[in-house]
Parts: structure tokens; C-alpha cells; sequence
């Protein structure tokens, strides 16, 4: 289940209202009752994916990703630096995708 967590621009926002936390608690019992659920639209850093992932099985950054790949030179190294930015100590994914 593809949960959207606001009608807001993707990518804008740094933190996630009241509202929408209750809101993900409602996502929560759908994970809860063995349905994977991903939550999108507001994860741009670190703080909201994982108050995203506190509540689904994952989150979905789109924007916040593309801006970080347009503002880096290496490819490689810029989604390396996003991954760990948003979750550190994850592995190293670029390498296997981008021929260098």
C-alpha cells in the first residue's frame, strides 16, 4: 500500500504535523495486520524517514533524492551520500547500479 502522507509538494517539508502522525498511526495498523505499506510524499531527510518507517514498512523519498543527485558531480558518490545521509551505516548500493 502506497500511503501518501500529505497533499503538500513531495520533498518541501522537514518535519511531519500532529495530524499527520495520527494519521500514520492509522498506516501502522494497516502494517500491523501484514499488509507492507510505504509512505511518501514530505521524506526528505533523515528525521522523516524515520518517523515514516516508525509507522510503515518503509518510505518512498523522491525529490529530496533527485535534488540531491543534481547538486552532486560523481553519480556514484551522491546517491552514496544520500543513502547515508538519510540512513547511515547502509550499505553501499551505487556501485552495483552505475557502470563508473
Amino acid at each position: 500500500v502506497y500511503a501518501v502522507s500529505s497533499s503538500s509538494t513531495t520533498g518541501k517539508q522537514g518535519s511531519f504535523q500532529t495530524q499527520q502522525v495520527v494519521y500514520f498511526e492509522q498506516v501502522q495498523a494497516i502494517r500491523d495486520a501484514g499488509y507492507p505499506v510505504l509512505i511518501g510524499f514530505g521524506i526528505a531527510n533523515q528525521a522523516t524517514y524515520k518517523k515514516a518507517c516508525n509507522h510503515a514498512s518503509g518510505a518512498i523519498i523522491g525529490s529530496a533524492f533527485l535534488r540531491a543527485l543534481a547538486n552532486g558531480n560523481d553519480l556514484a558518490t551522491a546517491i552514496d551520500d544520500f543513502i547515508q545521509a538519510i540512513r547511515p551505516l547502509a550499505p553501499s548500493y551505487s556501485n552495483d547500479f552505475i557502470d563508473r
